[in-house]
């Protein structure tokens, strides 16, 4: 099981979290996460001694089924009403302590059901999630999230042998190489084998090659119930460790190595042709067009602004819905790779007035404006960067305008102010300028 936390907040660093391979990533690792629960059922009757092993494990699952439809009844029709009551107080603080009392007596009526206590409190999350007070009760439990997800690092790194890692180093490099190779190759082939692109494909391998926190508490379980040795659950625990840490590395490596290999021609030619079924695109005959990478919101609010004033444009952008939906209303689209050299091709750049990227990955933003240029080296180029050091680099490979959202917030915020304190709009712009 891969680690959430990790792939999460390496993914919001990055920037990456709403990205084709963001999305398909956080599919997975939810897949894996309630793929625990029935693995949280069954192990601990492997470990009982003496006992029929079928007739534990159709007790076991009874036990869990009563629990799970105890949950249900009780959160369709009981939670509901129960945190409707509590938010009309209008007490922050007493919606916050019924959030945490619900999760805490979820995990303790599994325990009494003989069930992990993680598998109360998860089944209680999905319930609380689906209610209309989710939003609120995640904003409240995120500082407590953040809390408990530093506590459970540190007592890992408390858990975790020195000594057992120096005394065992061969066998833990053959571990996590495993580890590594394996889950790459598993995780790969998932987008892979749903017609994805190469990048998205590297970008989920090398993002999913850890095992995470889950791992450990399965481990856990499994040496408390006999099942795991210690030696066993030493060497789970250094590799859970290894491969977390190792997981920013390897997103880092695989934009590396995705730079490197979409500049070679073949292999560019070759990540063109990876499109999913039935998104080939279409020839449009454009001319003074603008070339929009990235439809989210910002490339949807530009559109938007083109359309009311009938300029043409085209769009790229790796989300299929997204495309289907451009499609349906007959705008000029391309599913794929806008980075890609043989997607840009398909643009008609050299009739184009202008491109533009709106996506945040500095990567992808870099390799499109170079193998743009290739094709149009007097295109106008217009690229979002969050980073003053990236937009020196932009600088430097041709870029015509660089916009910094958080810098033009800034202006936009100080603008507003001087306003207040009664300077004209000439002295503002003045002052800005």
């Amino acid at each position: 099981l891969s680690s959430t936390m990790i792939v999460l907040k390496t993914l919001m660093e990055r920037g990456e979290l709403n990205s084709g391979h963001g999305r398909i990533m956080i599919g997975i690792l939810l897949v894996q996460d309630l793929s625990l629960v029935p693995l949280m059922i069954i192990l601990p009757t492997l470990g009982g001694a003496g006992v029929e092993l079928w007739s534990a494990l159709g007790i076991a699952t009874l036990k869990a089924v009563l629990f799970i439809g105890a949950m249900l009844v009780l959160g369709i029709w009981g939670l509901p009403w129960l945190l409707r009551h509590v938010a009309g107080g209008g007490s922050r603080e007493l919606f916050l302590l019924t959030i945490v009392a619900l999760c805490l007596g979820a995990a303790l009526g599994a325990y009494f059901f003989g069930l992990s206590a993680a598998v109360g409190a998860f089944i209680a999350g999905l319930l609380i999630s689906q209610s209309a007070f989710a939003r609120q009760a995640f904003a409240d439990i995120v500082p407590l999230r953040d809390t408990f997800g530093a506590l459970f690092f540190v007592s890992l790194g408390m858990l975790a042998s020195p000594h057992f890692v120096i005394e065992n180093l061969a066998i833990v490099a053959v571990a996590v190489t495993v580890i590594i190779v394996a889950k790459f190759i598993i995780c790969s082939l998932i987008p892979w084998s749903f017609g994805y692109s190469f990048k998205t494909t590297l970008f989920v391998g090398m993002g999913l090659i850890q095992i995470g926190e889950f791992s450990f508490v399965l481990a856990g379980m499994g040496l408390e119930a006999g099942i795991v040795s210690p030696y066993l659950y030493s060497l789970t625990l250094t590799s859970a460790i290894i491969t977390m840490l190792l997981t920013p590395f390897a997103l880092s490596f695989a934009s590396f190595l995705y730079k490197r290999l979409s500049q070679q021609k073949r292999f560019s030619q070759l990540v063109a042709t990876r499109l999913d079924p039935g998104w080939q695109s279409k020839q449009w005959q454009l001319s003074g067009h603008a070339v929009i990478c990235g439809h989210g919101r910002v490339g949807s609010n530009l559109a938007k602004i083109l359309e009311r004033r009938n300029l043409s444009y085209l769009v790229i952008d790796l989300d299929p819905q997204v495309i289907s939906e451009l499609h349906a209303k007959g705008i000029p689209c391309i599913y794929g790779d806008a980075s890609n050299p043989e997607i840009l091709a398909h643009t008609q750049l050299n009739e184009a007035r202008v491109l533009i990227c709106t996506f945040p990955d500095f990567i992808a933003v870099e390799l499109t404006t170079r193998n743009a240029l290739r094709i149009n080296p007097k295109l106008d180029i217009v690229a979002r960067v969050h980073h003053d050091a990236d937009a020196e680099i932009f600088k430097g490979i041709g870029i015509s305008e660089i916009v910094r959202p958080e810098f033009e917030a800034s202006l936009e915020i100080t603008r507003h102010t001087l306003h207040r304190f009664g300077l004209t709009s000439l002295e503002i712009q003045h002052i800005l300028s």
